[in-house]
């Protein structure tokens, strides 16, 4: 079975959330499943699940 793997470099995120979207595209998720969130705080930004 092929496996895939999202590769990015967190240094440079700025929390504009297209990896979400890419993932969502990627993966054919219906309406309101997401496999990758973002979470923002004051000092941070995180990914917190991973695309799969």
């Amino acid at each position: 079975m092929k496996k895939l793997g999202f590769v990015f470099d967190a240094r440079r995120c700025n929390g504009c959330r297209a990896c979400v979207i890419a993932c969502k595209e990627q993966q054919k998720t219906p309406d309101g499943v997401w496999l990758r969130q973002v979470k923002e705080t004051p000092n941070q930004i995180d990914v917190v699940k991973c695309c799969m």
